[in-house]
């Protein structure tokens, strides 16, 4: 299938994020833009050696329907530093490709094929809670897709979290529950705290975090800086502090919530019931919910070691066909008005 390489402006003059526009044979039905995960991303969301996206972009091209996603600020050909930006950033961001892609006449190739369509918008983990803000937002989003996304507490969801994956991964439950009291702690820090920082803000929140960090048995002391390191990032204190109902409340298009059966970084059965249950509850028209039994958080098949595997596959074929059956439906309709 057809590929194009594009550079679109950042919502920063100066910086620009570099993507992959995958495109169907034949026409396409309608666009999909992809929104990755936490951390410094590239398009292809690499997780475990796996391009998440990169396989989830060539399923869509096959199914009729273009997608496009892109290297996050300052990872592959994107300029710009990611870990000094924040949540408002990464929806600034996203914006400012749409805009590009869809109505600025510079976008070339790339918008004489997508100009007109419907556009979804479709985040993955992190990146449901940056769909949900943009959609929130704007009037151009015809749907919204949140795959393997938290529904519930940024507190709650990350204790499990950690909780589930330890025990997945077999470590010892004095361990485990050793680093979970030291990480609830340093949530009660972080939670005090905006995304952004100053100078001396961001000096007097990290000692006190090291301090807490100091007094978990769990932490060798060569590893010390590198959890504090880890939580001093500003994607920490979105979680903890995102009023994530608030955000889908205010969600006015058609929305896909998709989850793998055994995901462990979300509850499979907790969080899609309590974004359903946001939706619902306010400018969301209609809200499906796909549960889908055997897949992980990358919608690959579950098993053991599945979180620490070399190379993993992610967006199994029940995946895309729940994507794909609703974007049939959901952009049917719109074509058809």
């Amino acid at each position: 299938m057809p590929t194009l390489e594009i550079t679109t402006p950042s919502s920063t003059p100066g910086v620009t994020l570099a993507g992959t526009l995958e495109l169907p044979e034949g026409p396409a039905r309608g666009w999909v833009l992809l929104l990755s995960g936490s951390g410094p991303q590239d398009r292809n969301q690499t997780v475990f050696s796996c391009p998440t996206f990169a396989t989830l972009r060539a399923a869509l091209g096959r199914a009729g329907y273009a997608a496009y996603s892109w290297d996050d600020r300052g990872v592959g050909r994107s300029s710009g530093d990611y870990l000094a930006g924040s949540s408002t950033q990464l929806v600034a961001d996203a914006a400012a490709v749409i805009d590009y892609l869809a109505t600025d006449p510079a976008s070339g190739r790339a918008g004489a094929v997508l100009q007109g369509l419907p556009l979804v918008v479709a985040g993955h983990s992190q990146g449901t809670l940056v769909g949900a803000l943009l959609a929130g937002r704007r009037d151009d989003i015809d749907g919204l897709v949140l795959m393997a996304g938290p529904g519930r507490s940024g507190r709650e969801i990350l204790l499990q979290q950690h909780r589930r994956l330890c025990e997945a991964h077999g470590v010892p439950a004095g361990e485990a529950e050793a680093f979970a009291r030291m990480k609830s702690a340093c949530f009660d820090l972080l939670e005090l705290h905006e995304e952004t920082l100053t100078d001396g803000e961001r000096h007097t929140l990290r000692g006190a975090v090291r301090a807490l960090v100091l007094e978990c048995p769990a932490v060798i002391p060569d590893d010390v800086d590198a959890v504090v390191d880890d939580l001093m990032e500003w994607e920490w204190r979105f979680l903890l502090r995102h009023p994530t109902a608030e955000t889908l409340r205010r969600v006015p298009c058609a929305t896909l919530v998709v989850v793998g059966g055994e995901d462990l970084h979300v509850d499979p059965v907790l969080d899609p019931e309590a974004i359903r249950g946001a939706l619902e509850a306010g400018r969301c028209p209609s809200v499906r919910v796909e549960k889908l039994p055997g897949l992980d958080h990358i919608f690959g098949p579950a098993g053991p070691n599945r979180d620490r595997s070399a190379v993993r596959p992610a967006f199994d074929r029940a995946a895309v066909d729940a994507m794909t059956r609703w974007l049939d439906h959901t952009t049917g309709r719109l074509r058809s008005t």
